[in-house]
C-alpha cells in the first residue's frame, strides 16, 4: 500500500495529498514531527526527495489513468430505451 509520510503544515504535501486523493486509489497518510517528512513508500519502493516524490506521483497518475482508459468496467444508458447495461 501506498503511505505519504507528510509534516502537518507544509504546502508542498498538501499538493500531494490532494493528488493522491484525486486519484481515488488506496493510500494512508501518516502525520510525522521529524524532520524526514515528507516520504512516500509503496513495498520497497521509497521516494525521499521533493523531486522524487514529484517523479513517483507523476509516474502513478500516467500508470492509473493508463489503466482505467483501457477498462471495460463502465456501464451505458440506452438512449432510446433508458435501460442501464
Amino acid at each position: 500500500m501506498i503511505t505519504f509520510y507528510r509534516p502537518n503544515t507544509d504546502s508542498f504535501s498538501d499538493r500531494i495529498q490532494e493528488r493522491l486523493e484525486n486519484l481515488v486509489i488506496r493510500h494512508h497518510i501518516e502525520i510525522l514531527n521529524d524532520s524526514d517528512a515528507p516520504y512516500i513508500t509503496e513495498g520497497d519502493t521509497k521516494a525521499e526527495s521533493k523531486e522524487a516524490i514529484e517523479y513517483y506521483i507523476t509516474n502513478l497518475e500516467r500508470e492509473v489513468n493508463a489503466s482505467r482508459s483501457v477498462s471495460g468496467d463502465s456501464c451505458y444508458i440506452d438512449p432510446i430505451t433508458g435501460q442501464t447495461c
